[in-house]
């Protein structure tokens, strides 16, 4: 276990490019990372993960936009960004979960509701940026299907979703199992289908209470954590699913993910 002298050096580690070690050392923690010596510099250690995930996404979305990026409203159809959201989209994009019911949960880093506790690392995302997501449609970059007749090739583009119920029963639309879960985002074939799907979607979520800075994704086509889900999303440009194909938009993907911030 870290010491106090080696708690105190995480952010300046962090800052210095030990990002993977230093969230492995937070991870090592357990519940222990709720106490000091550890809680202050791993909330400081959390502020500037999602500092760096924020600068990244607005440079998505900024070049998503120029290379004519179509987002998907979540029910009407697709859609162009406004000038106004170019130039703002932390303004108009992000959608932290300050009114939903159980923005408590999110919101609290100590015991108090040790029961239900979301990791570290997701209350700290869930205060500051919340909900955000590039669904939608490009020619080369993103596929998105209008009927079932299509190949199977799925982008899996960036999505974080906060639905959770803090009653255990299952949430409206979501599936059987999804009271204990965290649900983080539909699968791949949902992003792409969304337009017609017409069966309950599949998501990435985490099983709950996780009481540390971090925890496994289940339900994902890799094996990863929350924390992991953001760096493969940024190491593809938003896009992680070319990942699995040999034949990828190269030159999309390099533009999108040019100079992104490493978390």
């Amino acid at each position: 276990m870290l010491d106090e002298i080696a708690a105190d050096q995480l952010l300046n580690r962090y800052l210095r490019g030990e990002h993977e070690a230093v969230w492995a050392d937070m991870m090592s923690l357990g519940v222990g990372v709720r106490s000091e010596p550890y809680l202050t510099p791993a909330l400081a250690v959390g502020h500037e993960m999602v500092r760096r995930s924020r600068e990244n996404l607005i440079t998505l979305f900024r070049r998503l936009d120029a290379i004519g990026f179509e987002f998907w409203d979540g029910q009407e159809g697709l859609y162009r960004m406004t000038s106004q959201e170019v130039a703002e989209p932390d303004v108009y994009i992000f959608g932290p979960p300050t009114k939903l019911d159980n923005a408590h949960y999110i919101n609290d880093t100590n015991h108090a509701n040790a029961d239900m506790l979301f990791p570290l690392s997701l209350q700290v995302w869930g205060k500051e940026i919340g909900g955000v997501g590039l669904l939608g449609s490009h020619p080369t970059l993103c596929p998105f299907y209008d009927n079932e007749d299509h190949p199977a090739i799925y982008a899996d583009p960036f999505e974080v979703i906060l639905f959770f119920d803090p009653d255990g029963e299952p949430l409206d639309g979501f599936g059987e199992n999804a009271g204990s879960r965290l649900i983080i985002s539909p699968t791949d074939d949902f992003k792409a289908e969304c337009s017609f799907y017409e069966q309950i979607p599949n998501t990435y979520g985490m099983r709950l209470p996780n009481p540390g800075v971090d925890a496994k994704l289940e339900g994902i086509w890799y094996d990863t954590t929350f924390v992991g889900y953001l760096r493969k999303n940024f190491q593809w440009g938003g896009f992680p699913g070319w990942e699995r194909y040999s034949s990828r938009p190269e030159k999309e993907l390099e533009y999108l993910r040019e100079g992104l911030l490493p978390i």
